[in-house]
């Protein structure tokens, strides 16, 4: 469970992304920008994903369904082949191609349904911040 803080952090990454742009006002507030590419986004210095705690779980959740080394050509729902989202290693190989598709800009994949507006930002923040493992 999220405490008060990480909560309203996250609102406030949240609307700051909704809005475009938020300019730091102090060194704790994270910045959010209009990135073009994933090397633009900004990490917070006060990143808490991880791979254990949120890039697992939302690939298991958003995008092994057709993205993983498990599934045959003709389930994977037009995915390519070698996309796969399996493994952390996996994930930061790609991990370009998702923030462009995914991210917190673009909402086009999954293609139907998907995360909140919410998990698409700590997407991009995680991606942005290496993909940590913990």
């Amino acid at each position: 469970m999220r405490s008060s803080a990480e909560l309203v952090l996250a609102l406030a990454v949240f609307v700051g992304a909704s809005t475009g742009c938020a300019q730091e006002t102090s060194s704790d507030e994270p910045v959010v920008e209009d990135a073009t590419s994933l090397e633009e986004r900004a990490c917070p210095d006060d990143s808490y994903l991880s791979w254990e705690n949120f890039g697992g779980p939302f690939m298991l959740t958003w995008c092994n369904g057709c993205h993983s080394e498990s599934l045959p050509d003709g389930e994977r729902q037009g995915a390519p082949l070698l996309s796969n989202f399996d493994t952390l290693d996996d994930v930061r190989a790609w991990a370009a191609d998702i923030w462009e598709e995914s991210g917190d800009h673009n909402a086009s994949m999954p293609p139907v349904g998907g995360p909140s507006e919410e998990e698409r930002e700590m997407l991009a923040e995680w991606l942005a911040c290496g993909a940590p493992a913990d």
